[in-house]
């Protein structure tokens, strides 16, 4: 008979065949943010459910889409920042592993 999740607020079943205390979903959320996925909720719930750079309306749904709400977290802490749209998090990204000076980017876009 499988359980319910460890994480506080989940109502989600964890698998029984890992060993894990956690569902799925939250395992991995923990692993990789070190926040539950009703934690996740809550921070894009504290957005109103927008994107905290483009104010797009987003939702955690799994998918891979421009508007699947995403983690955002600092590649060099782990610190988790906010929830931003797929879009905003993939160019984040790329500018934080490029090392991309952003005042001059900023400067540049102004010009």
């Amino acid at each position: 008979m499988k359980k319910k999740c460890k994480s506080e607020r989940c109502e989600n079943l964890r698998p029984h065949v890992n060993g894990s205390a956690y569902c799925n979903p939250c395992r991995n959320s923990k692993q990789r943010y070190g926040i539950s996925v009703p934690e996740r909720q809550d921070l894009l719930n504290d957005q109103n459910g927008k994107c905290l750079l483009c104010d797009t309306d987003i939702v955690f749904d799994g998918s891979r889409s421009q508007y699947s709400a995403c983690v955002d977290h600092s590649h060099e802490t782990g610190e988790v920042r906010g929830i931003l749209c797929g879009n905003c998090n993939t160019n984040i990204g790329y500018l934080e592993n490029k090392k991309i000076d952003l005042d001059a980017l900023a400067s540049y876009l102004k010009s």
